[in-house]
């Protein structure tokens, strides 16, 4: 107990998976349980419920607590509730904890992955498959410049490392108008890909 909450307690900027009430819980909770391991920082949890009623999801949020107790049994993760939507509510609890990077359901981040990454401004892994499937790096829709990120090339690394699928596509600064009239390529490929997608923040121009 005393290691989990020194983990906790540390300045360093924690792995925060966003969830919502129509998310799967197993294959994002499983991904990001190995990233923050990975990276060597704790894991908060945000769980968006549309209610204050808790008590229409408490089977939900039991077997959510369940996982994180079975995928982490050496502490350092914690579990916050909010009510409202992910991309708001969540996204402002995600906000709070100045986090590396933000994990989201697939059903999550083909909604917000790229308003995320504009708001946050930190890498959004968006969860797909839990296990490596023997295809090292699965590169799709390349960004035309390298990203300054050392996160995400610490994340890559660690991928190659374990043999994962991952695909990394970047997305330069948008404002709410390019969203609405446009279709970013990190936004197709959120949208399609089979696989898990990293979308990290690229340069503009």
């Amino acid at each position: 107990m005393q290691a989990a909450a020194a983990r906790l307690s540390s300045p360093r900027e924690p792995v925060v998976l966003l969830l919502d009430h129509r998310s799967g819980v197993c294959v994002p909770v499983m991904r990001a349980a190995r990233l923050s391991d990975a990276l060597d920082t704790s894991l908060h949890v945000v769980l968006a419920l549309p209610t204050r009623d808790e008590r229409l999801f408490r089977a939900q949020v039991s077997y959510l607590v369940r996982l994180l107790e079975a995928v982490r049994p050496q502490g350092g993760h914690e579990l916050e509730v909010v009510h409202g939507t992910a991309g708001d509510a969540g996204m402002a609890a995600a906000r709070e904890r100045d986090p590396r990077v933000v994990v989201v359901d697939a059903g999550v981040g083909t909604r917000d992955a790229c308003r995320l990454v504009d708001e946050l401004g930190v890498p959004v892994f968006v969860a797909r498959d839990p296990r490596a499937t023997g295809a090292r790096i699965a590169v799709g829709d390349l960004l035309s410049r390298r990203p300054e990120s050392g996160t995400a090339d610490e994340l890559l690394a660690r991928a190659r490392e374990r043999d994962d699928d991952v695909v990394v596509v970047g997305h330069p600064p948008s404002s709410w108008l390019t969203r609405l009239t446009g279709d970013r390529t990190a936004e197709r490929v959120v949208r399609r890909c089979a696989r898990s997608v990293m979308v990290v923040p690229a340069p503009g121009g």
